[in-house]
Formats: structure tokens, C-alpha cells, sequence
């Protein structure tokens, strides 16, 4: 049991020393939400043949 213990305490601190001598990760802002799903009748009597159809066109 106490080998266990002594085992746990290494670890911990390799862990400890191994965080502490890399330098922190840098913040970069969260990504910008994901644009809302467009409705097949957004591009008219065409729907979604239309888009394929004419690359984005509206009918």
C-alpha cells in the first residue's frame, strides 16, 4: 500500500514539474458561431435543384 502511495506522489509531481516548465497555451478566441441552415426555399420554386442547378443562383 505504501509503494502505491509513493508511486502516486512521483507521478504527481512529474506531472507538476512537466506543467510548470512549458509555457502556457495562448487564448485565441472561441470560434464564431456556425451560420444558420439555409431553407430550401430560399432559392424559390427551385429549392435545393436550384442551388445545385445554378451554383448559389436565387432563382
Amino acid at each position: 500500500m505504501r509503494v502505491f502511495v509513493i508511486l502516486l506522489l512521483l507521478i504527481g509531481a512529474v506531472a507538476v514539474s512537466a506543467r510548470m516548465g512549458r509555457p502556457p497555451p495562448p487564448r485565441h478566441p472561441p470560434p464564431p458561431p456556425p451560420p444558420p441552415p439555409r431553407s430550401p426555399f430560399s432559392y424559390g420554386w427551385y429549392g435545393n435543384w436550384g442551388r445545385g442547378r445554378f451554383g448559389g443562383f436565387k432563382g
